[in-house]
């Protein structure tokens, strides 16, 4: 049985509405997503689910820039009840005045953005879930192309603006054949492993409008002792407790 919510450092989410729960990959990406700082910032948070992402995000935003600066983080999600339980877990939040959730699709969407951020569904028939909204969110990712995704980025981010993705290892290549058509290159890349000596399972990717020599890191979830490795809890610590 799904838990109601999870608690962070400075935040807590409930999750028993929403498509997505909170899980390792938001918490990757949240974590991980490189931000610019400048005054004005805009994010959006595509697919927010029940906004972890999007919590992560604005967090970081305030302890670099403050509480009281010109920034704002949007999550939209095209599951009704998923934009509306972000939307209360924003509200609950420390950064509430920065935050807004909306029932939206990204593919029409309008705005301008500094940051996308998006951990994409992904759908694999074979390991659908059994629970049918999941499922439905999952599937959502076949629906909607990378293409899609990609042409959405390109239409939504300022000149300077960046995309950050986490998506299963097997589906790097596609994502980047579909960015290039779209003029979106890889600027940074981290591959993901889930415990030492395992093969990468996950990549996250940043995307921009110019090509640049790629960054590229490694990092690993679980130690050979069965815990959070090092990295992993270095690159965390502001979130877990």
């Amino acid at each position: 049985m799904r838990s109601e919510g999870f608690q962070m450092k400075r935040f807590y989410v409930r999750h028993d509405r929403s498509s997505m729960p909170v899980g390792t990959d938001g918490v990757l990406l949240g974590a991980w997503c490189p931000i610019d700082v400048h005054l004005p910032l805009r994010v959006l948070d595509a697919g927010t689910g029940c906004g972890l992402i999007a919590l992560m995000v604005a967090q970081r935003i305030a302890e670099m820039m403050g509480e009281s600066g010109d920034w704002q983080v949007e999550g939209i999600d095209i599951d009704v009840d998923s934009a509306e339980q972000a939307g209360e877990n924003f509200g609950a939040s420390p950064w509430s005045r920065h935050l807004r959730a909306c029932q939206g699709d990204v593919r029409n969407w309008e705005g301008e953005y500094d940051l996308i951020v998006s951990n994409p569904p992904f759908f694999n028939q074979a390991l659908a879930s059994p629970d049918r909204r999941r499922a439905q969110a999952r599937q959502a990712g076949v629906t909607m192309a990378f293409g899609d995704l990609t042409s959405a980025a390109r239409r939504l981010l300022t000149a300077r603006g960046q995309m950050a993705l986490i998506l299963p290892a097997s589906e790097e290549e596609a994502m980047t054949q579909a960015a290039t058509k779209n003029k979106l290159y890889i600027e940074e890349r981290c591959t993901v492993s889930s415990k030492e000596g395992a093969a990468p399972n996950r990549v996250m990717m940043l995307l921009g409008r110019e090509t640049v020599n790629i960054k590229s890191e490694h990092i690993v979830l679980t130690s050979a002792n069965g815990y959070r490795s090092e990295q992993y809890q270095q690159m965390t610590r502001e979130f877990y407790l």
